[in-house]
């Protein structure tokens, strides 16, 4: 293998770690979520505004992130940010109070918008026209993070939640860990449950797993500290349609995404919460399982949708999952708080439908129009946006109407349709850009070469 293909890889890697730990940090705040109310002696409503805090710091990432990495050496800003993610991961769950905890999860969310705006874009950079499979990868990478970080959460979680049916009949005998002493009564018993939270530990691992990562992309920028960037006489050049419909396309791929996120994150973030507090009445055990299903069939279904990116065009594949996800949901309305199984069955349903949403969305967008960095922070802005959306429209009423849940997924999913029609209108209308039909040699080599006028070899790399 030549340096510049173990430097190429090797990025593609730690990219794909990165996308990881965000799956990870993402999903274990979901599977906590309950116990941070403990942590914190606070309500699931406000201790959910973590999550708002995440988004707010990861919105005003991306912001600032397309015009930082467009000027600075993209490397260098992505490895500073692992650096600065594993401080605070660390940090969530042991804060003194929770506004700081809000601040050191803004400050965290700050680190995620830059990464992902700056990572979706250095893998397009680094593959060309096939990097509709990377992409699938790369988010696939996040899905697995959701899955395995319920997992790993689980054993370290109090036991039972003080609002748990389970807690108005405690039993007489004393529970595990508990003295059978007649000195103890039953508010102390309970209090001693509570307080057995050890979700300190699934965090620090999080943060280790992002020094580690830190670490690995000091060495690859040792090896090749060169920018990802593609030189400036490949960019801007190929233009296949006029500036307002091009901007259009940037903007309708930017609601996309921002209505997606705010799917994923609902039902991803707050699933488990949903399982405990509907009438089924799922432990915390059996609702961190649920959580990790729907991770599971939302992980592997991405490893599907990139080989399935191999053989298919962007628009077949966006019409299947939209049509999966909205069978789903709409049978998860049906049976949301009447039948367990069926619990289990529409969320595993919804994993698949939805699982690879979002790396097509942006496949389809550069297959018309190259994307900068800036452009790229639009949309990531908007994707962070949706974001904070989970405390908003499902967490001021998941207490007092579980399926509030699933009303606001539904609804999420319905207006995702209609964009993706507004974005299948749109490129019906332009011509593919040939970049996307050629190798990243070739363009190179027509941009070193000498070119006659009007050559098209002379077009632009993503």
């Amino acid at each position: 293998m030549s340096k510049s293909n173990l430097v190429k890889y090797g990025q593609t890697i730690n990219l794909n770690l990165g996308c990881l730990g965000m799956g990870l940090m993402t999903s274990v705040i979901g599977a906590t979520l309950l116990d941070l109310t403990e942590v914190y002696d606070s309500r699931v409503e406000l201790a959910s505004h973590v999550i708002t805090a995440r988004g707010i710091g990861a919105l005003m990432g991306s912001l600032f992130g397309g015009m930082l990495l467009d000027k600075f050496n993209t490397q260098i800003l992505i490895t500073t940010a692992m650096l600065i993610a594993s401080i605070t991961i660390l940090l969530v769950p042991v804060c003194p109070t929770l506004p700081v905890a809000y601040v050191v999860t803004l400050i965290y969310g700050l680190t995620v918008g830059i990464f992902d705006t700056g990572a979706n874009i250095w893998i397009i950079n680094l593959w060309g026209k096939n990097n509709g499979p990377m992409l699938q990868i790369y988010h696939f990478a996040f899905g697995l993070g959701g899955l395995v970080s319920p997992l790993v959460a689980e054993p370290f979680l109090s036991v039972h939640h003080a609002e748990d049916p389970e807690m108005m009949d405690f039993p007489s005998p004393s529970p595990i860990g508990v003295p059978d002493s007649p000195s103890w009564n039953e508010t102390e018993v309970v209090e001693a449950v509570l307080s057995r939270s050890r979700i300190d530990i699934p965090y620090a691992m999080i943060a280790c797993i992002h020094f580690l990562l830190f670490v690995s992309m000091c060495v690859m920028y040792r090896i090749d500290p060169s920018d990802s960037k593609p030189p400036p006489e490949l960019l801007g050049n190929e233009v296949t349609a006029s500036k307002p419909k091009r901007y259009t396309l940037l903007m309708c791929l930017s609601f996309y995404l921002l209505v997606y996120v705010a799917l994923e994150s609902s039902l991803g973030q707050m699933l488990a919460t949903f399982a405990v507090k509907s009438k089924l009445h799922f432990t915390k055990s059996q609702a961190s399982y649920l959580s990790s299903l729907f991770w599971t069939f939302f992980t592997m279904s991405r490893v599907l949708s990139a080989l399935w990116a191999m053989v298919s065009t962007p628009k077949s594949m966006m019409l299947v999952e939209h049509a999966m996800t909205i069978v789903a949901l709409g049978t998860f309305l049906w049976f949301g708080e009447t039948n367990a199984t069926m619990v289990w069955i529409c969320a595993a349903m919804v994993g698949v439908g939805a699982a690879g949403m979002f790396a097509t969305a942006i496949t389809w967008t550069v297959e018309f129009m190259p994307l900068s960095n800036k452009m790229m922070s639009i949309s990531t802005v908007f994707s962070g946006s949706g974001g904070t959306a989970p405390p908003f429209i499902v967490g001021k009423f998941i207490d007092k109407c579980p399926m509030s849940l699933i009303y606001a997924c539904s609804s999420l999913a319905v207006i995702l349709t209609f964009f993706m029609c507004i974005m299948w209108k749109i490129t019906s209308t332009m011509t593919p850009r040939k970049s996307m039909l050629m190798d990243s040699t070739e363009l190179k080599e027509a941009a070193n070469g000498p070119c006659e006028k009007g050559d098209d070899a002379s077009i632009a790399a993503v």
